[in-house]
């Protein structure tokens, strides 16, 4: 039937839509909102600068306050910025605001996971999740010696490179994602292993994808009509890919599974599965979730790691006083202990400030409203998209003087590391990042480990670019490294 449209019917018909909907829909007191344009609204405004979303929120918010609309098409947006409103909406009126858009439509296509689930389902798979996370690793010693082993081959990759320049942040995604697998499969890969290269190639290209932004979640019937469709269709694409990755494991596991002997989180789905009655341990919801621990626990670890790099690389004298104070603290002939990080607080700070000067998930994932409400004395129809702007607060001057200066002594108070309550790298509320206690012991060990081993400098002739891009992620732009051994 589409392909029988003209091109003006389908204008006429999406205009229509889009006008009724937003009638339909429109409050007595709404928030502020940019100029736009009829019908399609901000579509110019968050297309043309999705690479740098945050910072023209921070802009917009100058101007129009820390709670400002958007229109995309039929989805309406709520911009909060700054920490007070922020922290309203994550935590003091977290049973408004915590619910996940279900109406995007790559959850309706590919499942909801835990991190877009909602209700019933999402308590069930987070603690599935965390059962899992907890069981195989988080907060225990198995998984420090786990990344210890990716640490030492991490080392050898670089030592055998020598002066040769080199993309670290390949090998930091290889290293964090086995940390994962070990949780997941029970085993980690090769990093030559090409099924795993491409599934790891598959989550980059997921995290440099605008997400929500997508012009089919404005216009839905554009799904069908290229080359609109691009965007949701390679989505698509590489999330199936990637399930079916994970699906083929799952299938291994099922022929060797013994309930008496739960080997990994696979495992531990299988027996949910089998024992419960409940609806959400299917295996559909069961990919979904794996994919939210790869996406979550892969991207988000590397990135920070290679924001670190580049730090250290453009403030070599910051490495040189972390690597002293490890010098005075560790000395040769042993590696960094997750439980050194009390007697290494200038290391910790630092890692602290990459952290709040990087701040890799500025928009966190978008929340919804469960019911129409109201925010700093605006009307917030039910169903809205609320995106809560975390690098207003990380890189607010009335919260930290100079922000955009990096300096780690800003997290030190009585020489311990003080991070305060302005400091939610991993969110906050009931929608915090369930991975998070995974997540520090990975950063400090890796950050820590591979400066005691190696010092990291600029490659000759480079230019440093400090400004980063956003897709679902805050990332660098791409840059090689000189390692010189210590």
């Amino acid at each position: 039937m589409l392909a029988a449209l003209d091109l003006s019917t389908l204008v006429v018909f999406i205009l229509a839509f889009v006008i009724i909907y937003n009638l339909v829909t429109r409050r007595n007191n709404p928030p502020p909102s940019p100029r736009g344009l009829p019908v399609v609204g901000h579509v110019r405004l968050l297309r043309t600068n999705r690479g740098k979303l945050p910072e023209v929120f921070m802009q917009h918010a100058q101007q129009l306050g820390d709670i400002f609309s958007l229109t995309f098409g039929k989805l309406h947006i709520v911009v909060v910025n700054g920490y007070t409103r922020i922290q309203e909406v994550l935590a003091k009126r977290a049973d408004v605001f915590s619910d996940r858009p279900s109406y995007l439509l790559l959850s309706q296509k590919i499942g909801t996971g835990v991190i877009l689930s909602n209700g019933q389902q999402w308590k069930d798979l987070r603690r599935m999740s965390l059962h899992a996370m907890r069981d195989f690793g988080m907060g225990k010693l198995s998984i420090e010696e786990k990344v210890h082993d990716e640490v030492n081959v991490i080392v050898g990759v670089l030592s055998d490179n020598g002066e040769i320049p080199t993309a670290v942040h390949k090998y930091l995604a290889m290293a964090t994602s086995n940390i994962i697998c070990n949780i997941i499969f029970g085993s980690r890969f090769e990093y030559e292993d090409k099924q795993f290269q491409k599934m790891l190639q598959l989550l980059n290209d997921i995290f440099r994808r605008p997400g929500m932004l997508q012009i089919c979640n404005a216009f839905p019937i554009l799904r069908f009509v290229p080359p609109f469709n691009k965007d949701f269709q390679d989505n698509i694409d590489a999330l199936d890919r990637l399930a079916q990755f994970v699906s083929d494991i799952v299938s291994d596991h099922e022929s060797s599974y013994d309930r008496d002997n739960i080997r990994d989180f696979i495992d531990m789905f299988i027996k949910f599965r089998d024992e419960g009655t409940d609806a959400s341990y299917t295996l559909r919801n069961f990919l979904r979730v794996v994919m939210d621990l790869f996406m979550a626990g892969t991207e988000t670890s590397s990135t920070t790691l290679n924001w670190a790099i580049l730090y250290m690389i453009a403030y070599p004298d910051i490495q040189a006083r972390c690597q002293r104070e490890m010098e005075e603290v560790i000395g040769p002939g042993r590696m960094v202990q997750f439980q050194d990080r009390f007697k290494l607080p200038y290391v910790e700070a630092t890692l602290c400030e990459i952290q709040r000067i990087s701040t890799i998930a500025p928009l966190s994932v978008p929340h919804a409203t469960l019911q129409d409400t109201t925010l700093g004395g605006f009307d917030i129809p039910r169903e809205s998209i609320v995106l809560v702007n975390l690098l207003s607060v990380h890189h607010d001057p009335k919260l930290w003087p100079n922000p955009g200066t990096f300096n780690p002594c800003r997290f030190l108070k009585d020489g311990k590391v003080h991070r305060g309550e302005y400091f939610m790298p991993f969110s906050a509320g009931p929608r915090v990042c369930a991975g998070e206690t995974l997540a520090k012991t990975e950063l400090f060990l890796f950050f820590a480990n591979l400066l005691q081993r190696f010092t990291f400098r600029k490659v000759e002739g480079a230019t440093l670019n400090l400004e980063g891009m956003t897709g679902l992620t805050r990332y660098p732009r791409p840059f090689e490294v000189v390692a010189t051994k210590r």
